[in-house]
């Protein structure tokens, strides 16, 4: 892949003013330059530039530090991903051959049959009607 593009000064002067001086994910008052690192207004892609490559003002979002940091590692991980799919759908990749072992169920110990006996007594009711017809 070639290297991403950035946004022009222009989108990025509309997209500040879109936002007005707010980050657009979590509302935070921002500032522009280099003042007030953490609250610095950063403008990224909302739609990673590995997938889209759109530099348009619609794609251009205004985030504060903390919001573009926390994106920016979510975006990562799923170009990550991305690219697992594409090597593996493309036959660079093998799917692992080996499957994981679960530790299994504990085995229950074995127990012994109950023998009843043979002749079983008359269930309670049918003790009663005996009775009563003597």
């Amino acid at each position: 892949m070639g290297k991403r593009k950035e946004f022009t000064l222009a989108t990025k002067r509309d997209a500040r003013k879109r936002a007005r001086g707010k980050c657009e994910n979590c509302g935070a008052t921002l500032t522009h330059g280099k003042v007030g690192f953490a609250r610095r207004e950063e403008h990224d892609h909302d739609n990673p530039d590995y997938f889209s490559k759109d530099n348009s003002l619609e794609n251009c979002v205004v985030l504060c530090r903390t919001c573009h940091v926390e994106k920016t590692r979510k975006d990562i991980a799923d170009i990550a991903k991305s690219k697992r799919r594409e090597e593996r759908d493309m036959g660079f990749r093998e799917p692992p051959k080996q499957t994981i072992q679960s530790r299994g169920f504990q085995k229950r110990k074995k127990r012994g049959r109950i023998e009843l006996p043979n002749e079983l007594p008359p269930p309670p009711l049918a003790r009663a009607s005996m009775e009563n017809a003597e």
